[in-house]
């Protein structure tokens, strides 16, 4: 077991370091899904700021039901979504249902957009997470790619 969650560390960390394109410029049909419609919530503040950023449509949703939200994912089919959560609100349940969410949009079985979750310990962390993004994105700073096996 304590392998496989080895090679599953291993998996996420080489694919978000070797597909820089990912993270450059996603304005084009990103939608921002946030958990939180309270306007003195520091999550609403982050995920306004990140659909602000985007030029991202926002929508909010429960997540104790995340199958209310393939329609919509169907209908806007977007390419990219962030989901701005709180940390209480992401277990294995969540994700998984939304990982097999991902896969419905079309007939193939693959996830038909790429998607994150955007959090923080605090409110103003997931606030400092995006403001951090965003300066990264804006002074151009590079992606180093990992070294792995001498490659």
């Amino acid at each position: 077991m304590k392998n496989h969650i080895y090679y599953i560390i291993l998996f996420v960390t080489t694919n978000i370091v070797f597909t820089p394109a990912i993270f450059a410029q996603q304005t084009d049909n990103y939608l921002v899904l946030c958990s939180t419609q309270e306007p003195t919530s520091h999550y609403y503040e982050a995920g306004v700021t990140l659909s602000d950023y985007r030029n991202a449509e926002i929508q909010f949703f429960n997540p104790g039901q995340p199958e209310n939200l393939l329609p919509l994912l169907s209908s806007i089919e977007p390419r990219y979504v962030a989901l701005v959560m709180q940390p209480l609100e992401i277990d294995v349940n969540f994700v998984r249902a939304f990982l097999m969410i991902s896969t419905h949009i079309d007939t193939d079985p693959f996830s038909d957009f790429s998607y994150g979750f955007t959090t923080g310990a605090t409110g103003q962390d997931a606030v400092d997470f995006v403001n951090t993004i965003i300066q990264a994105e804006t002074e151009h700073i590079e992606d180093f790619p990992l070294n792995v096996g001498g490659y």
